[in-house]
C-alpha cells in the first residue's frame, strides 16, 4: 500500500477484499486513512452508507469502478446511474428464487450481499461453497474446495455449473439463473460455446412446462483478453441470455425480475477519521519491482507466454514436488497390504478418494468400462 500511495504515476487508489475478520479491517481502513492520495474502497459483505474525505467505500464492484474514474478524472463521485436490460418476461405463478452459479468467490459474495440485503433475509454463508442458501434463493462459489476436489477448476470445467443449471431448470420455483463467463489466461477458450446448448435446454424445457426462465450473465473481461469479448457475448445472447455490463448489473435485473428493485442511494462524505497510523517508507529494492519485467514462471505455462507476448522475459519451470527415490521391497497380492480390497468391489486412480458424482466425465466413463470389464454389471446404467 505505501508503495502505492509513493509512487507518483499512481493517481487514485483501489483496495477490494471478501470479507475480513473485524480488526483486520479496521486496521486496513486505519492505513487507507494515511494515504496521500484518493482511495476507493470495497469490502465484499458490507454495505456503507457514507464516504469519508479522500476515503471513498462502495458496495458493489461497479460502484467501485464508477468511484475511481471520477476521481481519477477529478470529478466529484456520483451515484452510478444505468439502464437495466430487465426482459420483458412474465414469470408463471411460484416463481420467486434467484439461483446463481459462479466461477468464483469475488462476484458470488457480490451477489449474496445484494440478495440478502434487498429481501431482508439475514442469511449467513452456508457450507460446501454456499455463500447464500435460504427459502430456496441460492449464491454458490463453483470455485470452492468442494467442488474442485478430483477436477478442474470451474473456469476451465463446466461440468458441474451446467448439471447445477439443469437442476434449476426444473425447479419450478426458479424464477432466474445467474452465471458469469470469465476470460482471461488459465481459463476455457470458449466458456459460452460450452454453456450455449445447456442454457437453450434450461430455457427450452421450462417453457415446455409453461414457464419462461430468463438467464442472465456477465462477461468478466478486458479488451485485450485471448478470447473475443464480442464472441463470447454473441454466443451467450444468441442461446437466449441477457448478457450484463457487471455483475451488479445481473443482480439488480434478477430482483426487478422478482419485484424488489434495487434503489441507488447518493452517500455523504463525511470527514476523515482521524489516524495514528502513518505510511512507512519503501525501500529501493521494493520500489523496483514496479519495473521489473523479467521473471520466473512456475505453473501454467501460458502465462510466461503472456509476457514474452508484451515485451517481457520470462522463464518457464516446470516444477514437480521433491520425492524420494522409491525402491522395491516386494511383489505380493493387492488385497494383503491395501485392506479396502477385502471389503467389496475398489477402483484406484491416481488421486485422492472420490465418490462417483464428482468424477469428471472421462473419468466417470473409465470406471464405467471397468465395471463392465469385471462383470460388475450388465449395462452403462447399472454400472453407475
Amino acid at each position: 500500500m505505501a508503495l502505492l500511495d509513493q509512487d507518483p504515476s499512481v493517481k487514485v487508489i483501489v483496495v477490494i477484499s471478501k470479507p475480513p475478520a473485524k480488526e483486520v479491517r479496521d486496521s486496513v481502513m486505519d492505513l487507507l486513512r494515511a494515504a496521500h492520495k484518493p482511495v476507493v474502497v470495497v469490502f465484499m459483505g458490507e454495505r456503507p452508507d457514507h464516504h469519508e474525505e479522500g476515503l471513498y467505500q462502495a458496495y458493489t464492484l461497479e460502484e467501485t469502478a464508477h468511484l475511481a474514474v471520477d476521481l481519477l478524472n477529478g470529478q466529484q463521485p456520483t451515484a452510478v446511474a444505468e439502464e437495466l436490460p430487465v426482459p420483458d418476461v412474465k414469470l408463471a405463478e411460484g416463481q420467486k428464487n434467484i439461483k446463481a452459479y459462479y466461477s468464483g468467490g469475488t462476484l458470488a459474495y457480490e451477489a449474496a450481499t445484494m440478495i440478502n440485503d434487498t429481501l431482508g433475509l439475514n442469511a449467513e454463508s452456508g457450507v460446501d461453497g454456499a455463500i447464500l442458501n435460504q427459502d430456496g434463493y441460492e449464491v454458490l462459489d463453483l470455485g470452492d474446495d468442494v467442488y474442485t476436489q478430483g477436477r478442474p477448476h470451474p473456469m476451465i470445467d463446466a461440468t458441474v455449473r451446467k448439471q447445477m443449471m439443469t437442476d434449476a431448470g426444473q425447479d419450478p420455483e426458479t424464477a432466474v439463473i445467474l452465471i458469469d463467463d470469465v476470460l482471461g489466461y488459465g481459463t476455457h477458450d470458449d466458456m459460452a460455446g460450452e454453456l450455449a446448448p445447456t442454457i437453450k435446454k434450461v430455457i427450452t424445457d421450462a417453457k415446455a412446462q409453461g414457464r419462461e426462465l430468463p438467464v442472465v450473465a456477465t462477461i468478466v473481461r478486458t479488451n485485450l483478453d485471448i478470447q473475443d469479448y464480442a464472441g463470447q457475448k454473441k454466443t451467450l445472447e444468441e442461446a437466449g441470455v441477457v448478457v450484463c455490463q457487471s455483475n451488479a448489473q445481473v443482480v439488480k435485473v434478477a430482483l426487478a425480475l422478482i419485484g424488489h428493485p434495487v434503489e441507488e442511494v447518493v452517500k455523504d462524505v463525511e470527514p476523515k477519521k482521524a489516524t495514528n497510523v502513518t505510511m512507512p517508507e519503501v525501500p529501493e529494492s521494493l520500489r523496483k519491482l514496479l519495473t521489473v519485467d523479467h521473471f520466473v514462471n512456475i505453473g501454467v505455462e501460458s502465462f510466461a507466454k503472456a509476457i514474452d507476448e508484451n515485451g517481457g522475459r520470462a522463464v518457464q519451470f516446470d516444477w514437480q514436488p521433491i520425492a524420494g527415490s522409491p525402491f522395491l521391497l516386494d511383489v505380493v497380492p493387492a488385497h494383503t497390504v491395501i485392506d479396502e480390497f477385502n471389503h467389496g468391489k475398489l477402483l484406484l486412480h491416481a488421486g485422492p478418494p472420490i465418490t462417483f458424482d464428482k468424477m469428471i466425465d472421462p473419468v466417470q466413463g473409465a470406471c464405467i468400462g471397468a465395471a463392465l470389464f469385471e462383470g460388475w454389471a450388465d449395462n452403462e446404467d447399472d454400472a453407475r
